[in-house]
């Protein structure tokens, strides 16, 4: 068994990082407010700013304690109720409970589930890739709701740059934001965009979707979204889809499923705003002869 000093340890060098995070710049993006009786889901893209969205939030709305299961020794802990005692002593006896990261605790959802029913205002936020909201469906059953976060607006990356702007500015910047995207750490930090997003996708392809899938082809799924991305907003055929992942079309899977599962492929790797039902045409399983159209609902791309 984990000792109780070590996770208190571990929660007290947690609590001194998120001080230091209060320091930083922030910009308030304010979907709405957080915590209250159901279980709240911060959900959104890598890198999108979820953590901190939230510990800023509940910062305004109260206190409250931390945990991020991005740790080993919180990880490794076989009784939970130790991890909430040394919460209940670092921050004293909060009511809200903010769980980063969760997805990384073992049987997360009955660990929430059971601190909901005792009171406690609980929100999480974790991988895109496991807090779908799907499965959110399944593992809370009803006691939750979900906010999202997304990349910067526009309307944010302008409050990024405090000042205003001439009209002539404000169009340079507005085709910079349709160009460079809207994720938060290259406006914050000045990190290398192109690189930082390069990391971005190779990240999210191989680890939210490669690996959680146990997808076999990695390279045609990577030339499929290279492909996609490099084509935001246009048109395409399965054809042509078929012919850049060098995919064999199967005789016992319609040339519609195909479509479909692309299109399914494709939202895990850019957020698809909607797509023509149908795919070809209504009814049944007769071949998609069609184009499919996509439009993007925000921008993924260097």
């Amino acid at each position: 068994m984990m000792p109780e000093n070590r996770v208190k340890d571990a929660l007290l060098l947690q609590k001194r990082e998120l001080a230091t995070r209060f320091t930083e710049p922030y910009i308030d993006r304010g979907p709405g407010k957080i915590g209250g009786p159901l279980i709240t889901a911060i959900i959104g893209p890598r890198r999108a700013g979820k953590s901190f969205f939230a510990v800023h939030a509940l910062r305004q709305a109260g206190g409250f304690g931390y945990a991020n299961f991005d740790d080993e020794t919180l990880i490794s802990v076989s009784d939970y109720n130790t991890i909430v005692t040394a919460l209940s002593e670092l921050y004293d006896k909060p009511d809200t409970l903010l769980f980063d990261e969760i997805q990384n605790l073992p049987k997360w959802e009955l660990f929430v589930n059971r601190l909901q029913r005792q009171g406690y205002r609980i929100v999480i936020t974790g991988s895109n890739s496991r807090l779908l909201s799907t499965e959110l469906a399944t593992h809370l059953t009803g006691r939750h709701r979900s906010i999202s976060i997304f990349p910067f607006s526009f309307k944010e990356v302008l409050a990024v740059r405090k000042k205003e702007q001439t009209v002539v500015e404000t169009k340079a910047a507005l085709d910079a934001y349709l160009s460079e995207g809207g994720y938060p750490e290259p406006y914050m930090k000045g990190v290398d965009r192109r690189d930082y997003l390069s990391s971005m996708f190779t990240t999210t392809l191989y680890n939210d979707i490669v690996k959680k899938f146990r997808v076999r082809s990695a390279q045609a799924l990577e030339d499929l979204a290279v492909y996609l991305l490099s084509n935001i907003a246009k048109e395409y055929s399965t054809t042509t889809l078929s012919t850049v992942t060098r995919c064999k079309r199967s005789t016992c899977i319609t040339r519609e499923s195909q479509a479909e599962r692309i299109i399914r492929t494709a939202r895990d790797v850019i957020k698809v705003g909607s797509h023509n039902e149908g795919l070809g045409g209504s009814g049944g399983n007769r071949p998609c002869n069609g184009k499919v159209e996509a439009r993007v609902a925000y921008i993924f791309t260097s």
